[in-house]
């Protein structure tokens, strides 16, 4: 009698109880580490950042020079929306899940519990069709936000716990089929490699959406940026840049021959100062990357 009453009093179905599931995140974990995982998706979305901005200037994100630290740092914008907003979803989802299993194991709530099947059903049928509808026809535009993949992962979601609801409510417990093969438990943890994929897809495409925004807002307001003065002891042909003024310096004792004004940082990296002109716009400015040198000098002031 100690068995069924353990059974009895268990909660809701742990997928982790499953032996099929357990050898395949025990593989999983064995060849990527948690620290190398997270690391690694730190250092792409902060890649991502980058290139979107430097695609919005016009350049090579690889000319900047950008070091593994500066990648993990950049992406923190990045993910600290993604981030909440997943964990707030994520308690409210499972809170969710644990209702409905207490209410699949009470015979007068199985009509509530069918009417809620169908509805999640509908809701993940009309997310995947939004999404595929988005994609085919070209509704996600380059450096704008778009919630498509976000809609296919969450539809794919609903659906796949639809068919568990339906499983569970046809037996009358919460707990998984002990008698069933492990193929169930395989098709549940390729459902969440999917969901996986889709989350990734979606908050890289936030990351471009933040670097591109984050660029914009930063080009219309480039006077608030430091204003920089670069002195040369060689002709830098700067002045074809809009705003841009070349001034020669008289004096044949002068170390520096040459100074250019009108011009703004956005930020150094790499022994590199990535400089736009005051009057910088994407039609017809020039970004321009100067290396440090000893035979450069640069002044900065205040900007405003």
């Amino acid at each position: 009698m100690a068995e069924p009453e353990r059974s009895a009093r268990a909660g809701p179905a742990d997928l982790s109880a499953d032996p099929a599931v357990r050898r395949t995140l025990r593989v999983f974990g064995s060849v990527v580490a948690p620290a190398t995982l997270l690391t690694s998706l730190l250092y792409y979305f902060g890649w991502t950042v980058t290139h979107a901005s430097a695609s919005y200037l016009g350049i090579d994100e690889s000319v900047l020079g950008f070091s593994t630290q500066d990648y993990l740092l950049r992406s923190v914008n990045a993910v600290y929306w993604p981030l909440s907003v997943g964990l707030i979803a994520s308690a409210l989802a499972l809170r969710g899940h644990i209702t409905v299993m207490r209410a699949i194991t009470k015979p007068h709530h199985r009509q509530r519990v069918a009417v809620l099947t169908v509805a999640l059903a509908v809701a993940g049928i009309g997310s995947v069709t939004y999404g595929a509808l988005a994609l085919h026809y070209g509704w996600v535009s380059a450096g704008d936000f778009s919630i498509a993949p976000l809609c296919l992962t969450a539809g794919v979601a609903l659906f796949a716990y639809t068919m568990f609801i339906h499983e569970r409510a046809g037996t009358g417990r919460a707990q998984p089929v002990t008698s069933a093969s492990g193929s169930g438990s395989l098709a549940a943890v390729a459902v969440a490699l999917l969901i996986a994929v889709g989350l990734f897809w979606q908050v890289a495409d936030w990351a471009t959406a933040v670097g591109v925004g984050r660029t914009r807002d930063l080009v219309a307001r480039l006077d608030a940026q430091p204003r920089v003065t670069v002195y040369s002891a060689k002709r830098l042909d700067l002045a074809g840049a809009g705003g841009v003024t070349e001034t020669t310096l008289s004096g044949a004792d002068n170390a520096y021959h040459y100074q250019y004004a009108g011009l703004r940082l956005l930020f150094r990296s790499g022994g590199k100062y990535l400089l736009l002109s005051d009057q910088w716009t994407r039609a017809d400015g020039r970004t321009i990357l100067i290396s440090d040198a000893p035979d450069l000098r640069f002044e900065f002031a205040p900007g405003g």
